[in-house]
């Protein structure tokens, strides 16, 4: 009974790695404009290893599925299972294929959100900041929140307030999730 739980395992997993093989593909980096600003539009937008290690930081890996504090089932670094019905509940994954998994999450779901609604110019450290935030808080929270539209104004320190509201799950504030956005404004502002 042991074995068909492992084949199951190792069938699943590879049935997640075909689905998620083409990741992004090798960008140039030079879509960055005078004192390292992205200029919107132009040129890829990307995350670096600080976005990564961020997300990895506070998501922590997890082998197995599991409801996060959204009541959404999640594996690996925080990625949701809705958005890859490849992946069947009770499944394990390795650590390799939890971050190739956030990789391909970061590549096709947030990256055109912060391309298609961030139309300020923004340094690295700014995008790597949007893409904690996005990937924890949800492409659509972030696109219909009062935070894009005072970051496309360009009024950063106000939207400071509006960077911390995403801080609540099931009306509660969580300690995880206020240290997780202060560590976000703090690269943000770095």
């Amino acid at each position: 009974m042991k074995l068909v739980s492992i084949v199951s395992d190792i069938l699943s997993e590879q049935m997640v790695s075909a689905i998620t093989k083409p990741l992004r593909p090798q960008m140039k980096t030079d879509h960055l404009g005078n004192n390292g600003q992205f200029e919107m539009g132009k040129g890829p937008i990307r995350y670096t290893n600080q976005a990564l290690n961020l997300i990895k930081k506070f998501e922590t890996f997890q082998d197995k599925t599991y409801l996060c504090s959204a009541d959404k089932e999640t594996i690996g670094y925080g990625t949701r299972l809705d958005y890859h019905p490849e992946i069947k509940k009770g499944v394990c994954i390795t650590e390799p294929k939890a971050l190739q998994l956030l990789k391909y999450d970061l590549d096709t779901l947030v990256t055109p959100v912060i391309k298609d609604n961030v139309k300020v110019r923004l340094k690295q450290n700014q995008v790597d900041a949007l893409y904690s935030l996005i990937h924890n808080i949800g492409m659509d929270n972030f696109v219909a929140s009062n935070l894009l539209k005072v970051l496309n104004k360009g009024k950063f320190e106000k939207m400071k307030k509006d960077w911390l509201e995403f801080q609540m799950a099931k009306g509660k504030v969580l300690k995880g999730l206020r240290r997780r956005r202060e560590e976000e404004l703090s690269l943000f502002f770095s």
